[in-house]
């Protein structure tokens, strides 16, 4: 028979009881204040975390999914990715998720494998926004997979920058592309113009020297009238003055020409053509064509529109000689 506590035995027990108690309330109390802390963590940040089964359906979503997709976590339980994701970003989900399930199928002594990837997802007001998602799988202590899960990062801000900068990236290259056209006309217009003051001044002289003082020379000496014959003479002064200043502005641009050079280019001032150069000159047509080239290069010619003939027409060449056949 078990021998009767005695009443100090009794109320030491009681005290042993009551600090076992007190010791099991204040863990609890501490696990009520963490599990308090975490919940408010869960529930108050903008990432949201997530779990699914092997078959990609939807078991857990943490309540922050409302502020980042307008749905209630219920709302998307048992869903699929494809419910879940717009449909140009399918192509990378699935092949993410797929990494994933590969991994899931692996033994626990392969590498732990961790995905992470950027997806359009749909919310609830018909809208999308952009996700960073990273998602791992999830085994128990023997290793068995038992899921998938992870966390979805809201980066719609981040994508629309990063938009409006490659759309001004755009912009701005599309307008060095139009400034450098701009350019390289502006440039080509210069030389053009740079060809075209020289040319002006020797037709100018040529227009004074052969169509206008002739005929002032012809009403001088058929003038029978004094006045007349005054005005003509102080016209054909001034003729003669702008002719003398034209002249002295001239400045020939002609470069330093080989015999061949010259006797190509004053056969093309006469209009020949390469054919007809060739078989004066007893040389190819290939020939000639080079010396053409070389031509319009020393005079400034580099567009199709820039003609030989018409530079050449107004160039002051030397004496016309033979070309010499070693030249």
């Amino acid at each position: 028979m078990k021998p009767r506590q005695s009443e100090e035995q009794l109320t030491s027990r009681i005290q042993e009881l009551e600090t076992e108690i007190s010791r099991y309330e204040n863990a609890n109390k501490g696990l009520t204040a963490v599990e308090k802390h975490y919940r408010t963590l869960v529930e108050n940040t903008t990432d949201v975390s997530w779990k699914s089964g092997l078959d990609l359906r939807l078991e857990y979503l943490s309540p922050s999914v409302m502020n980042f997709m307008g749905f209630a976590p219920e709302e998307l339980h048992s869903l699929l990715p494809k419910d879940l994701f717009s449909s140009k970003s399918m192509q990378v989900v699935t092949q993410k998720l797929g990494e994933l399930l590969e991994c899931a199928r692996s033994s626990m002594g392969a590498i732990p494998k961790t995905v992470s990837f950027e997806a359009e997802v749909l919310c609830k007001d018909g809208s999308t926004k952009w996700a960073e998602v990273t998602g791992a799988v999830l085994r128990d202590k023997n290793g068995k997979a038992l899921g998938i899960y992870g966390i979805s990062r809201d980066i719609t801000h981040r994508k629309t920058s990063e938009k409006a900068l490659e759309e001004k990236d755009q912009s701005l290259f599309a307008q060095t592309q139009k400034l450098e056209e701009i350019s390289a006309t502006l440039r080509k217009a210069s030389m053009v113009a740079g060809n075209a003051v020289p040319m002006l001044q020797q037709y100018l002289r040529i227009t004074l020297e052969s169509m206008v003082l002739p005929y002032l020379d012809r009403l001088l000496t058929m003038s029978q009238d004094v006045e007349q014959t005054a005005l003509v003479s102080v016209l054909r002064s001034n003729m003669i003055a702008l002719l003398s200043h034209v002249s002295g502005q001239i400045q020939d641009p002609l470069p330093e020409l080989s015999s061949k050079e010259l006797e190509v280019a004053w056969l093309v001032r006469n209009g020949e053509t390469s054919q007809n150069i060739a078989q004066a000159m007893n040389i190819s047509k290939r020939s000639v064509d080079f010396y053409r080239g070389k031509l319009r290069k020393k005079f400034g010619l580099e567009g199709p529109g820039d003609s030989l003939t018409d530079r050449l027409a107004y160039a002051t060449l030397p004496r016309r000689t033979m070309a010499n056949p070693s030249d």
